[in-house]
């Protein structure tokens, strides 16, 4: 969605006064706005939460905490011209607030993604955001939040992606380190999606950095709707990746072909395909990926020709594969133009860089 200018002027404005509030500038001015007569008493919990974000956790947070709820206000008022005040039962700020803080609160406590257990009622999302720069636009990236939400069925799923997306670059410098120039300097987000952490991590991630997952007999994961990514790395032969499409899985994520690079890559840990990593010299080997046009065939899938045509650059034995490091980020040129492409084909070739997901927790005041 198309942001207005008003809302950018809005956002950029709170922005600086967040950043002057957690550097230990001033006391948090966000606060004082938390005050106002309208919306203590339109949304009473807002005060008592911040109060209590404050004194359990610090300064920083509980101003990044008014921070989401000024962006929030404006989201729905500039962007969607909705009246929070006039309608609060469906505003953010009762369905899906306390949904985002919760998230945030198990995050700095160092919870896993195993560790958090949703209510029947509601869904675990992971979100991720499309990131480019100023100096290199066509650098777009994206950046996987280390964040997990149990999101509520009442939490309009647009207006939550939105204000994700406002407050990503804010949400993301806390993890940079303090002594080094922060990698979120001059880049905006420019979407944010929240597909389930079903969907990201088990229907896509997990086949990807396992290839022969759908190999392993009983223990291959149950699919009704099973597709083939072709993926090629450099100037090598394209091979295929069984992942899987149930639930709308890949609507969710808008443009799977683009986060295949953060799963397939020298700088993922698990690094399944023996990509070399040459971040010394600045140069990544390319990964492409598009849509297969063949249907997916499990005896096909699973034939010796297949599997060792999806062993990549590998040329050892996987156990003495080198392990990588998680810092850095890997690069996707722009895609190549193929002569037999897919219904993609048309698509307009990006760059891409894999995610150095979340750097570090919200630092602690």
């Amino acid at each position: 969605m198309k942001l207005t200018l008003l809302f950018a002027a809005k956002i950029a404005a709170s922005l600086a006064v967040f950043a002057k509030a957690v550097n230990g500038e001033e006391e948090c001015p966000l606060a004082a706005w938390l005050q106002v007569p309208a919306l203590t008493e339109t949304f009473p919990s807002i005060v008592p939460t911040y109060n209590y974000i404050l004194d359990e956790e610090g300064s920083n947070e509980a101003c990044f905490f008014a921070y989401v709820v000024y962006v929030a206000i404006t989201v729905e008022e500039s962007v969607f011209d909705l009246k929070p005040y006039e309608d609060p039962a469906s505003s953010f700020l009762n369905t899906c607030l306390q949904d985002v803080v919760t998230g945030l609160q198990q995050q700095v406590a160092g919870a896993t993604e195993s560790d958090i257990v949703c209510a029947d009622d509601k869904t675990k999302v992971n979100p991720h955001s499309e990131v480019t720069g100023m100096l290199h636009p066509e650098w777009n990236h994206f950046e996987i939040w280390n964040l997990f939400i149990c999101k509520s069925p009442s939490c309009d799923s647009t207006v939550l992606n939105t204000v994700l997306n406002s407050i990503y670059i804010t949400y993301a410098s806390f993890n940079c380190d303090e002594d080094e120039d922060c990698w979120t300097d001059g880049h905006t987000a420019t979407a944010t999606y929240t597909p389930t952490t079903e969907c990201l991590t088990k229907q896509i991630q997990d086949p990807l950095e396992d290839p022969e997952l759908y190999c392993s007999g009983d223990n291959a994961p149950v699919c009704s709707n099973t597709k083939l990514l072709e993926i090629t790395l450099g100037d090598d032969d394209p091979f295929e990746v069984a992942v899987c499409d149930d639930n709308d899985c890949f609507d969710s994520v808008e443009e799977i072909d683009d986060l295949v690079p953060i799963f397939v890559s020298g700088l993922n840990p698990r690094n399944t395909f023996c990509i070399p990593e040459e971040s010394y010299r600045g140069e990544f080997t390319e990964v492409f990926a598009e849509w297969s046009t063949k249907d997916f065939n499990l005896v096909d899938y699973c034939s010796v020709a297949a599997t060792s045509g999806r062993t990549g650059m590998c040329k050892m034995p996987k156990s003495s594969k080198k392990t990588w490091s998680k810092s850095g980020k890997s690069s996707k040129a722009s895609k190549k133009s193929k002569s037999a492409k897919s219904s993609k084909a048309s698509k307009k070739s990006k760059s891409a860089k894999s995610s150095k997901a979340v750097r570090r927790k919200l630092r602690a005041a």
